[in-house]
């Protein structure tokens, strides 16, 4: 069994062993706990890593960089929102997700020693969280949550064998590793299960390297996304 089909299969048991437990006598209204549903969009601000490092053979290692530019981000959620009462205090709301997210990130140039290459392709990688989140302000209508997640991402960097005549530097590589998120959410309630959301949030994905000589390593890339997505309650 892959990570990926481990992660998912913990979340999914972890929830539904808590369910029945936190849904006896459960408040009714919007902060009721329940699952949820959510998909968003953002757009990637900036992003930074991902330089090469070619080695020829030899013991050899020769170190680059990598100009990344913007990019996009599709996401889609789902988990359950608990309730923990205390005493003499406001109660306690946090939750619990999985996240599945698709990413691309424009890569615009890069240089391996003298060379130097303008590129114009895109870094893509495809991620599973298992997320959690606290609440930790609200007011009438809105809703703030700040939250991490931990999990693994595929990313898959393009070659650009062409852009580097007679060194085979920029070779493609596709792997998986860990990846981790942090996340801060804010919500505007629209009706009982349903709100509109903003989220700013920043990706540290894992690095990758390509086989055979010479080979090429690219560092692990961390991205800061903006976005705004739809959450419902069932």
């Amino acid at each position: 069994m892959n990570r990926l089909s481990r992660l998912t299969l913990s979340a999914a048991a972890f929830a539904a062993c808590a369910a029945p437990v936190l849904a006896a006598d459960a408040p009714q209204g919007v902060d009721a706990p329940g699952w949820y549903a959510t998909g968003s969009l953002a757009a990637v601000l900036s992003a930074q890593g991902g330089d090469p490092v070619v080695s020829p053979g030899a013991g050899v290692r020769v170190a680059g960089t990598t100009d990344l530019g913007r990019g996009r981000d599709f996401a889609l959620a789902g988990g359950r929102e608990f309730r923990h009462e205390r005493e003499g205090q406001e109660p306690l709301h946090t939750r619990l997700e999985v996240q599945w997210r698709d990413l691309s990130i424009a890569r615009d140039r890069a240089s391996v020693g003298l060379q130097q290459a303008a590129l114009g392709d895109h870094v893509k990688a495809r991620a599973l969280f298992l997320d959690g989140l606290v609440r930790f302000a609200r007011t009438e209508n809105t809703r703030w949550w700040a939250g991490a997640g931990i999990g693994t991402a595929r990313v898959d960097v393009p070659g650009a064998l062409a852009a580097t005549p007679g060194c085979s530097c920029l070779n493609p590589a596709r792997a998986s590793g860990t990846a981790w998120q942090v996340k801060l959410v804010g919500e505007r309630l629209v009706s009982a299960d349903g709100a509109v959301f903003g989220e700013l949030g920043y990706v540290r994905l894992p690095s990758v390297a390509s086989s055979g000589t010479p080979s090429t390593a690219y560092g692990r890339i961390g991205a800061v996304q903006l976005g705004i997505g739809w959450r419902s309650r069932f």
